[in-house]
């Protein structure tokens, strides 16, 4: 199992707020959607392991969550700045508003909606993408 911290500015604010825990054996979920999630949850974690070491630039894991409860599922950070979003989704389909307005707070870096469902590949606004994972990640 590994946690996934919220992204904050605050060092204190981020104690308040819970992690979100994930399993290296991501098909132990029993829900289809958050099998998904889990399983970009050790996808990402392993690239950005990687990337650190192949760079030695400091790449982060975290999610992000307003008080209103909006959500997006995954913040990469590079050199401790938000570099970029992910929310991870069964099918292809519009992003909630709120995952705009957390994009733009976040200082409009590029929103990827990362799909199981196969050959999606789209531009749906300026830096918001739809990619299927297989094409996201190589596989």
């Amino acid at each position: 199992m590994f946690k996934i911290h919220p992204y904050v500015k605050n060092i204190k604010r981020s104690l308040l707020k819970a992690p979100k825990a994930y399993l290296y054996d991501w098909a132990r979920q029993a829900d289809e959607g958050n099998r998904f999630e889990n399983f970009v949850a050790v996808q990402l974690l392993t690239r950005l392991r990687l990337w650190q070491d192949a760079t030695a630039e400091n790449f982060g894991l975290f999610y992000a969550r307003t008080r209103q409860k909006e959500e997006i599922d995954f913040v990469v950070t590079r050199k401790d700045r938000p570099w970029l979003l992910l929310e991870a989704k069964l099918s292809d389909g519009p992003l909630d508003a709120s995952h705009y307005r957390l994009q733009a707070m976040l200082g409009g870096v590029p929103l990827v909606c990362v799909c199981r469902q196969e050959n999606i590949a789209r531009l749906a606004g300026k830096n918001v993408f739809h990619l299927s994972a297989s094409r996201l990640l190589n596989m």
